[in-house]
């Protein structure tokens, strides 16, 4: 049985947060490079729609889709015939946890 999730994640650290946490809960690593051309290209291209994979096997592919003049969010989607449990959303309502606590230490000199 395969499992799809999908979530729609501002391109900004909530992504990279999520991201990291997605590679916790499988135990794999994504490539780095198609993280950083997602904030590059959203940066650079306001107007095209852009696809990326993150990560793919045999039973896991995460990837992403950034629509036309939408660059400041991508939609990622997570499908897998693991037996793993995983809350999407949740992911991305603690994210902006996180970026908050971040931000408040970065202030802390």
């Amino acid at each position: 049985m395969t499992t799809e999730l999908e979530a729609i994640i501002p391109i900004d650290l909530r992504l990279r947060f999520v991201l990291y946490g997605i590679e916790c809960i499988f135990g794999i690593e994504m490539s780095g490079r198609e993280a950083n051309r997602v904030f590059e290209e959203s940066r650079d291209d306001q107007v095209h729609f852009r696809d990326y994979v993150f990560f793919e096997s045999s039973d896991l592919s995460i990837s992403g889709r950034v629509d036309a003049y939408e660059p400041e969010t991508i939609r990622l989607k997570i499908e897998t015939s693991r037996n793993r449990s995983i809350d999407l959303p949740g992911m991305v309502e603690k994210s902006e946890y996180h970026v908050h606590r971040f931000r408040s230490f970065e202030r802390v000199d």
